[in-house]
């Protein structure tokens, strides 16, 4: 047990949080007094702390801007996926297509643009946006790349559906 000089309360060790400066290394202050007077502390000093860190960022820039990107490209496709399902929480939508269902759609059609037959990187894109009620379903997407899916913009409709329909696939 041990009694916290703020709430004059004793409590076991457990309460404490963990402080090696300390004879009984726990701090001397239960962990509400603790988170009490930190914040009391941030209050008072916020303006000192925020100039700090923005005079950090100054002369750090580069670097910071450096880290930034390494981690986006080796971490692009969770990037991708995280604000994808962000956009689409944001709209309510409670079905969304997996990153398998993705790879799936990819292999359907050969993993090249649907509109201009391109290899390479292929983007996501919404048959119908999500804008104006479409669905974060597989149905309701298709593999374009980057330029056809920027030429196709906001626009929506029959001209900007490159899927195969169902009764071509049979055909083939």
């Amino acid at each position: 047990m041990k009694r916290c000089p703020r709430c004059k309360e004793s409590k076991s060790l457990d309460c404490f949080q963990n402080h090696q400066g300390n004879e009984d290394g726990k701090c001397n202050y239960c962990a509400e007094c603790k988170s009490v007077i930190d914040k009391e502390s941030y209050g008072r000093r916020r303006d000192k702390i925020l100039l700090q860190k923005q005079g950090y960022y100054i002369q750090n820039q580069d670097g910071i801007k450096q880290v930034q990107k390494k981690y986006r490209d080796t971490h692009l496709g969770e990037h991708l996926e995280r604000n994808r399902r962000r956009r689409a929480i944001r709209k309510d939508l409670h079905e969304h297509f997996t990153e398998e269902e993705w790879q799936v759609l990819l292999c359907k059609y050969g993993s090249k643009c649907l509109r201009c037959d391109a290899p390479g990187e292929l983007t996501r894109d919404h048959v119908i946006p999500l804008y104006m009620g479409g669905s974060d379903a597989i149905d309701n997407i298709q593999p374009l790349c980057h330029r056809c899916n920027s030429a196709k913009g906001i626009s929506c409709g029959p001209e900007w559906d490159f899927r195969i329909p169902v009764d071509s696939q049979v055909a083939s």
